[in-house]
């Protein structure tokens, strides 16, 4: 397979396939490095993983529910359990918000400019083959689509502020078609991620002269499989 950063999709070629789309924490060695405030507890990378795990939040979630009768409800619901988690890793002293937090290894790591550096060089080492890909989808052009992903990416990115953010999460809660990859620039943008944190991978289906039909029937079954198998952090359901 081939990978792309968002500024090469002007190389990907005009054929049947699928894609799948990672993002990574581009964090500089620099910040694993001892600050000159003194600072022993890693706080900079602290900070900066706990950033980027917020990227990955789970997709919003409105409940809705009747009764037997008149009576309704609606709501908004919090992946708790999620946040407890993001919390571990800014949080100095052990506690219970989430139990199977390797609270000790996770310090002695942070408290070490040596395996605090070692920590960046192997998560960037790990990637893509231990990630779970944010994105999986099909093109029956793949040059055509994803450009699409990325223009349509680039201008929300740019005027993305509080009141954007707001107004992304309003059309992500009330979409009625989770499967609909046209807004994947959305989910991108409502979480944050930087052009130059992307990476795309594509695997072209139209080989050995198979026709577009065939092409496009594999792209489709292959693309049902992964997104089954894998369930992409932002992707179908």
């Amino acid at each position: 397979m081939t990978a792309f950063e968002l500024r090469q999709f002007d190389q990907i070629p005009g054929e049947a396939g699928i894609y799948v789309w990672f993002i990574k924490p581009n964090i500089p060695l620099a910040v694993a490095k001892n600050s000159s405030s003194g600072d022993q507890t890693g706080a900079r990378l602290r900070k900066h993983l706990r950033d980027f795990s917020e990227q990955l939040k789970p997709s919003p979630l409105r409940i809705s529910a009747r009764g037997m009768f008149r009576d309704s409800w609606s709501g908004t619901g919090d992946p708790d359990r999620f946040y407890r988690r993001l919390e571990s890793i800014t949080t100095l002293v052990e506690a219970g918000n989430s139990p199977n937090f390797p609270h000790k290894s996770f310090n002695n790591v942070m408290e070490s400019e040596e395996l605090r550096i070692d920590l960046l060089k192997l998560l960037d080492e790990s990637f893509p083959l231990f990630w779970t890909p944010v994105y999986i989808g099909k093109a029956e052009n793949l040059h055509t689509r994803l450009n699409s992903h990325a223009q349509n990416y680039y201008k929300l990115f740019e005027q993305h502020n509080t009141h954007t953010a707001e107004k992304i999460y309003e059309e992500l809660s009330t979409s009625t078609d989770k499967n609909d990859d046209s807004d994947l620039y959305k989910r991108l943008v409502y979480g944050s991620v930087k052009p130059e944190q992307c990476r795309v991978y594509i695997l072209i289906t139209q080989k050995d002269g198979k026709n577009t039909q065939k092409s496009h029937d594999l792209a489709c079954a292959i693309e049902w499989l992964l997104n089954t198998w894998n369930r992409p952090t932002m992707g179908k359901i």
